[in-house]
């Protein structure tokens, strides 16, 4: 339930799909659910599925983790989503619970309309 386990998680939302199975095997559950404000999904290979739909809507983005805190296998992460030359456009904050193992199991993501105000750089 560290910085690094959002970190690679992270990393899943940017990598092809072939590369990502692995990695997104090893920090997240076979039952993960995941909901933001655009979906609901419930499994590792529907919340593949939609990062690869995040890719095609935002070729070479990626998320870069700011901040992690956790405690009873609770954990927040704060991120800001990154355009392919590093801009922030937009920041955002997931709630996940993890299993024993430290995986994630049910996340929850918050993210608005970007604004040029509200960019972190």
């Amino acid at each position: 339930m560290d910085i690094e386990t959002w970190r690679r998680y992270a990393q899943c939302w940017s990598q092809p799909a072939v590369e990502r199975s692995a990695p997104l095997a090893q920090h997240v559950t076979d039952d993960v659910h995941y909901r933001d404000p655009n979906v609901e999904v419930a499994g590792r290979d529907a919340l593949g599925a939609y990062m690869d739909g995040f890719q095609h809507a935002f070729p070479g983005h990626r998320f870069d983790i700011r901040e992690v805190v956790a405690h009873h296998d609770r954990s927040v992460a704060w991120w800001t989503q990154r355009d392919p030359g590093g801009t922030g456009v937009q920041d955002g904050v997931s709630f996940a619970a993890h299993d024993a193992q430290g995986r994630l199991r049910d996340i929850t993501g918050f993210f608005g309309t970007p604004s040029a105000a509200d960019r972190t750089p």
